[in-house]
C-alpha cells in the first residue's frame, strides 16, 4: 500500500525470520514417508508431556533443522516438531526491501533496574493469583510452564510441595530474567546489522539517515 512498516519487539528469531526471508514449504510426500515412516507421530498432548531434551531428542530423529528453530523454548520446538512430522520445513529468499535495524543499549545496571521494576509490576498486576486461577481451572502446567519464564517460575512455586517465600520467588525472576535479557542482546549482537543506539536523538538519527 505504499506504506513503511515499522516492526517493535524483542523476539530475536520473529526478526530473523522477517530481515532474512524464511519461507515454509512443503517437502514431496514420498521423501517425506520414506524418513519418517518408522518414526512415530506424536499428538500435541503427548508434546506437551514431553521434557525439552526428549523433545529435541524427537526433532532430531524427524531431521529437522536447527537454524531458524528456537530450541530451547518447548512451545516452539513442539511447533516445529509438528511441522517437521507434516514434511513442512523452512528456506530462505532474500527479501526485496531494504531495512533498518534498531536496537537499544544501556549500561547493565539501568537495564536490571528496569527489569527488576517490571517484575515488582507483575506481581502487584496478580500474577500469582493469575496462574493459580489457571491451574485450577484445569491448564495443563505444561503449557504454563512453556509461554514465559515468568509463568514458568510462578508455576513451579505453586506446584511445588517444599517452596522458598514470594520475596524469594521475585528474585530468582529478576535474576534469570537479567540473565535472559544478556542472551538477547548477544543473540542480537550475533545475527543480523543492528543500530545500537543509547536515546531516542540518536534513533532519530539513524532513521532520518535511512530514509534519506
Amino acid at each position: 500500500k505504499g506504506k513503511l512498516p515499522i516492526v517493535v519487539g524483542g523476539t530475536g528469531l520473529y526478526v530473523q525470520s522477517l530481515v532474512e526471508g524464511f519461507e515454509l514449504s512443503q517437502r514431496s510426500k514420498v521423501k517425506g514417508q520414506k524418513c519418517n515412516s518408522k518414526l512415530k507421530n506424536y499428538t500435541r498432548q503427548e508434546l506437551e508431556k514431553k521434557s525439552l531434551g526428549e523433545l529435541g531428542e524427537i526433532y532430531e530423529r524427524l531431521g529437522g533443522e536447527t537454524e531458524g528453530v528456537d530450541v530451547k523454548n518447548p512451545r516452539r520446538l513442539i511447533r516445529a516438531i509438528e511441522k517437521a512430522q507434516e514434511g513442512i520445513q523452512a528456506t530462505k529468499t532474500k527479501p526485496d526491501f531494504e531495512i533498518l535495524q534498531i536496537g537499544i543499549t544501556l549500561p547493565r545496571p539501568v537495564l536490571y533496574e528496569k527489569i527488576d521494576k517490571k517484575v515488582e509490576e507483575w506481581f502487584e498486576a496478580g500474577i500469582m493469583e493469575e496462574v493459580r486461577g489457571l491451574l485450577n481451572s484445569g491448564v495443563n502446567p505444561n503449557w504454563l510452564k512453556s509461554i514465559g519464564l515468568n509463568y514458568r517460575l510462578a508455576t513451579q512455586y505453586l506446584l511445588a510441595k517444599n517452596h522458598s517465600t514470594i520475596d524469594e520467588l521475585k528474585q530468582t525472576i529478576k535474576f534469570k530474567t537479567h540473565a535472559y535479557a544478556r542472551r538477547q542482546l548477544t543473540w542480537f549482537r550475533h545475527h543480523g546489522d543492528v543500530k545500537w543506539v543509547k536515546n531516542y536523538t540518536q534513533a532519530e538519527k539513524s532513521a532520518k539517515k535511512f530514509l534519506g
